[in-house]
């Protein structure tokens, strides 16, 4: 089956669980971090499908190799959130790709969106501070075996191109 590109997600969020998503972010990564383990955090807004969707996420690497985190994706312009566990990690450089399992969606959409799908998508860290350009979020890319290795990602349309109003941390 042909891979779908989901500049969208689904699942309604409430700003008590962004905050506890924001908060889990900051007190993970630093620790995996400090150990000298990849890893790939952020959160914020952008504008995609006509409204502004919000997303916050976080994967590290253990010392194990092992790949845990979450992603929570709410696209208003659909509406749609999904919520889904991180299992792949890569770090080049400033850009970290991910993939891993939905896990929870607001409203199923068969064949495209639904509770055991496989996705992946990509983000882009630009630094920290007034001169840094903003952060960049790809779209969400939903497809059966969708993982962070597949080569496609990097290259058009797999690539971040979404500006951020927020921040990503790629280490």
């Amino acid at each position: 089956a042909e891979g779908v590109d989901m500049g969208f997600s689904k699942n309604v969020l409430s700003g008590a669980a962004v905050a506890a998503a924001f908060a889990l972010s900051a007190t993970v990564v630093p620790m995996a971090t400090a150990a000298g383990n990849s890893s790939a955090t952020g959160g914020g807004t952008t504008e995609e499908a006509g409204a502004t969707s919000t997303f916050v996420f976080n994967a590290v690497r253990g010392k194990n190799g092992n790949v845990t985190g979450h992603l929570v994706y709410h696209v208003r312009g659909w509406p749609v959130t999904i919520m889904m566990d991180l299992d792949c990690l890569i770090v080049e450089g400033n850009t970290a790709k991910m993939s891993g399992v939905v896990t929870q969606v607001s409203e199923e959409y068969p064949g495209l969106i639904f509770v055991g799908q496989d996705a992946t998508f990509m983000v882009e860290d630009n630094g920290q501070g007034a001169n840094a350009g903003p952060d960049m979020f790809s779209d969400l890319f939903l497809e059966p075996g969708a993982s962070c290795d597949d080569p496609r990602l990097g290259t058009d349309p797999f690539v971040p191109y979404l500006p951020v109003r927020g921040n990503i941390q790629v280490r």
